[in-house]
């Protein structure tokens, strides 16, 4: 006696369908089904809803999945193009800004995503790529030694006498002022 065996994606559509004797088993042929993703979750295949086993009537075998979140990557960049960070976010997680970059003679002006300031409250449903713009900082600190409040390579006039050596730090917070004596003979 022969009995019609289908196997069917998880949508109830047919990937196969033959015709088996009682006792025998039935086997499937196909190419591993598939679900498409969503841009939450994304569905690999995990067998079917029941046991393949010996043919003992009409059977119909269901494709089943398991559901992961979907994974993108969110990318930080400096204003000039080059990667700060790169991290990757669970659908519908938030990005975490990196450790902000230091920047000699400028502060974090703020991250943006096409022109707009980014808010990291967002919830995260494709790849993206965020930028960080800088403004310069004017006269930080006051007007150490001549200083434009420029820092190194940015257009500084930093001076000192002979008798004193300036070291300046620029930190988060501004900037720190260290003054070594020179001994004199």
């Amino acid at each position: 006696m022969k009995f019609t065996i289908e196997f069917r994606n998880h949508d109830g559509t047919l990937l196969q369908s033959g015709q088996g004797n009682y006792g025998s088993i039935p086997i499937y042929k196909g190419e591993t089904p598939t679900k498409a993703q969503t841009t939450q979750y994304v569905y690999t295949f995990d067998g079917w809803d029941k046991e393949i086993s010996a043919i003992t009537g009409d059977t119909v075998y269901t494709a089943k999945f398991i559901e992961s979140l979907r994974q993108y990557t969110v990318t930080f960049l400096d204003e000039d193009g080059s990667e700060i960070s790169v991290s990757t976010v669970s659908a519908g997680g938030q990005a975490v800004a990196p450790t902000v970059p230091q920047k000699a003679g400028y502060r974090l002006k703020g991250w943006y995503l096409n022109s707009e300031e980014f808010d990291f409250s967002t919830q995260i449903y494709s790849d993206l790529t965020i930028s960080c713009e800088w403004e310069e900082i004017e006269n930080a600190g006051g007007n150490a030694g001549g200083s434009t409040g420029k820092i190194g390579g940015c257009g500084s006039s930093i001076t000192a006498d002979t008798a004193a050596t300036l070291l300046i730090v620029l930190t988060l917070g501004g900037v720190i002022l260290l003054i070594k004596k020179k001994k004199h003979n």
